[in-house]
């Protein structure tokens, strides 16, 4: 009987240490999907910039401004 129960115990301070390391590791693998989104965000943002800056030469190849034209008829 009392082998079982320090058998029952030994097992209960295994599984709690397991689990220890297992929330552990959530809690590092949270971070991680932090930082990964936070980059991600500032890669998005960087494709929209380089996407209207794209739109604004694409504008200009389109739509260039006439020199002739007086400076009241040309658009930003």
């Amino acid at each position: 009987m009392m082998r079982e129960l320090q058998n029952v115990s030994c097992d209960q301070n295994s599984m709690t240490r397991e689990l220890f390391y297992l929330s552990r590791d959530q809690i590092l693998m949270t971070h991680e999907s932090f930082y990964l989104l936070r980059e991600q965000n500032s890669m998005a943002r960087e494709v929209l910039n380089v996407s209207r800056h794209q739109n604004l030469i694409t504008q200009e190849q389109l739509f260039p401004l006439k020199a002739e034209e007086p400076m009241s008829k040309q658009v930003d």
